[in-house]
């Protein structure tokens, strides 16, 4: 009796398990959170040390059959260390703002409300407002140097996992930019992110 009971508890929790995957489901939130972004560059001219910074906005979430699509629209606000002594330039933080989409494909193990969640997709984002400001400290003629520049647009692959409590969430995701988004001439530099996030799921069908 107690064998027959266990196998039906299993058979019920995989047909719930099964109809979680299979039925199509929507949800939307908010979520906010704190990125972490790294200069790539082949020069001296940026410090590629870890700075911090946060970002907040609203997602998206379609899914069925076990795959799931997720949009989202983000206020961003990264930092970034930039310093070249040799060229008298005094270590500065410039901060990027920007409004950044990301579209995720990705697939969930577990129920609706639990369960973890794997994704990859990309980023599109476009630059508001920046600090291009650099400090100089030597001699007149090196003052030709050209400011720091940002692209407008810029673009970014992405993957991570999230966990997914009820109605909350906690997502880590890696960012690598694809695009050039300070340059100085021949001085070029990517900005690679890693942030950590919380959700919370305003609407579900």
């Amino acid at each position: 009796m107690k064998k027959t009971l266990l196998i039906l508890a299993i058979v019920a929790s995989s047909l719930t398990l099964a109809r979680a995957q299979v039925v199509p489901s929507f949800a939307m939130g908010i979520k906010g959170g704190e990125n972490f972004s790294s200069l790539s560059t082949s020069t001296t001219t940026f410090n590629a040390s870890n700075q911090n910074g946060y970002f907040g906005g609203l997602w998206t979430r379609f899914g069925a059959l076990g795959i799931n699509f997720q949009s989202e629209v983000l206020y961003d606000q990264r930092t970034m260390d930039i310093s070249n002594t040799s060229l008298g330039i005094n270590s500065t933080n410039n901060t990027i703002t920007s409004i950044d989409v990301p579209l995720l494909l990705g697939a969930k193990i577990g129920t609706r409300s639990f369960g973890v969640r794997f994704y990859a997709g990309g980023v599109a984002s476009f630059v508001i407002q920046n600090g291009k400001s650099v400090t100089y400290t030597i001699a007149e003629s090196i003052k030709s140097f050209k400011p720091v520049d940002y692209q407008v647009e810029n673009y970014y692959l992405t993957g991570g996992l999230g966990i997914d409590l009820g109605r909350l969430s906690v997502d880590a995701r890696y960012e690598r930019g694809l695009t050039d988004v300070i340059y100085n001439g021949t001085d070029k530099s990517k900005v690679n992110l890693f942030n950590v996030s919380v959700a919370f799921t305003m609407f579900r069908l």
